[in-house]
């Protein structure tokens, strides 16, 4: 056990580090400005798959790329007129109904013509306290279609009201999978509103990722690294196995010196002594 421990913690730790360093390989080309349109690339993972779960979201008119590695889920919501808000509701930190209820008709009060984009990465509840029906079917009515989310499940949804289900871009992964979400889409404001793009899952394989994309001398430096961590627990594994050999050493000597002696003879194979019985003492 304590070697399936130690093994399986520097695997999770150089799984973590090599699926940043897929993701850094990961190609992405400038998004274009374009009038009346919002190009945008977003991304999920949950926390099994990177260090900590995670967000990125990056459009044709940010500088920079917005990230988040926290709890919650972040509502961003692209007007006609080419501006964008963020609306941030952590219900892992504020767990009651009156949050989600609060967060619901804010969901439901977006113009028609907004497109919405949600995005979870670590968990957007806690596992005691699910996310409830008042707004799971607000998501419901953004989407056009079904919508649920349990503990510890990143998701990524783009929809508007106005462009039906047909239009709506939706990927979410279990718990227990280890999974990379993507979003590229484009949203077209006009008369009718169009979203085009894909959404995909990706499966991460934490033990061939590193084949794939990432360069090989990066990939002979993680590899490096995680053998010098293996070797290190290997180490300190084989030095409390001898102590532990020396302290079972030391309790049989110890017990063997408050064991009779003729069951330790017994033990060791010589002829137990017997003892010479007295006459019985004569009745006075």
């Amino acid at each position: 056990r304590p070697l399936r421990g130690l093994l399986g913690a520097a695997a999770a730790e150089t799984a973590a580090e090599q699926f940043q360093a897929y993701v850094d390989s990961l190609e992405r080309p400038p998004l274009r400005k374009r009038k009346g349109q919002v190009q945008l690339r977003a991304e999920a993972a949950g926390y099994n798959v990177s260090a900590a779960g995670y967000t990125l979201l990056e459009t044709c008119t940010s500088e920079q790329p917005t990230r988040f590695t926290s709890t919650g889920m972040q509502v961003w919501v692209f007007s006609p007129d080419g501006t964008s808000t963020c609306h941030y509701y952590d219900l892992y930190k504020k767990d009651t109904l009156e949050e989600q209820e609060a967060m619901a008709a804010k969901i439901r009060a977006i113009p028609r013509k907004c497109a919405v984009l949600c995005l979870v990465g670590d968990t957007a509840c806690k596992a005691s306290r699910p996310l409830q029906p008042v707004l799971l079917q607000a998501l419901t009515d953004l989407a056009g279609t079904q919508v649920e989310l349990l503990y510890r499940e990143p998701l990524i949804l783009l929809a508007c009201k106005a462009a039906g289900k047909s239009a709506t871009k939706m990927v979410r992964s279990h718990k227990l999978d280890k999974n990379f979400l993507t979003l590229k889409a484009s949203i077209v404001f006009g008369p009718t509103v169009k979203i085009m793009g894909e959404a995909k899952c990706t499966l991460v394989d934490q033990f061939a990722i590193t084949a794939k994309r990432v360069e090989p001398e990066l990939r002979v430096a993680l590899d490096h690294k995680a053998k010098g961590r293996r070797q290190a627990m290997l180490k300190k594994l084989k030095k409390e196995r001898e102590n532990l050999a020396a302290a079972k050493a030391a309790l049989s000597n110890g017990m063997s010196r408050l064991m009779p002696m003729a069951l330790l003879e017994k033990k060791q194979g010589k002829p137990t002594r017997v003892r010479k019985h007295l006459p019985a003492k004569k009745r006075l």
